[in-house]
């Protein structure tokens, strides 16, 4: 799977984009000029000030990685079936993007790192199924 996602870079439209938590500086502008700024942002060589200055963005440059979108990405909940959301990733960082996926409906993250698990009520649910049923297998012997 972590392969797949970095063609999805290359899909950002309005569609795709997640809605903005409410302390986001820039969820006070239009859709379009969230898609027009992160298409200069990753598919030129602008710099950052001077793209924000042109979308009239007010936001100051070292702020825009942090302020970058969740977008919607072409995978599915195993448990909801509720299209997965990734975190956008800087533009220094977009060749080799592998983003956690997070279910906005049920709150489970496929970690692309081994090391990390999903805490969600499902996954904990699923393991404590996993511990009775081998706690199950020891004591019928």
């Amino acid at each position: 799977m972590k392969g797949d996602l970095s063609i999805e870079l290359f899909k950002i439209t309005a569609e795709k984009l997640r809605p903005l938590p409410p302390f986001n500086p820039l969820v006070n502008y239009e859709t379009t000029s969230i898609v027009a700024l992160l298409n200069a942002y990753y598919f030129t060589d602008e710099k950052i000030e001077r793209i924000l200055v042109h979308q009239q963005i007010e936001l100051k440059p070292n702020s825009l990685v942090r302020c970058l979108p969740n977008v919607e990405v072409e995978a599915q909940c195993v448990y909801c079936e509720s299209n997965l959301n990734a975190k956008l990733p800087s533009r220094a960082s977009k060749a080799s993007w592998q983003p956690d996926l997070v279910c906005s409906q049920c709150q489970h993250i496929i970690y692309q790192a081994k090391e990390k698990t999903c805490a969600c009520e499902n996954c904990q649910l699923a393991d404590e199924k996993k511990t009775f049923a081998f706690k199950s297998l020891f004591r019928r012997k």
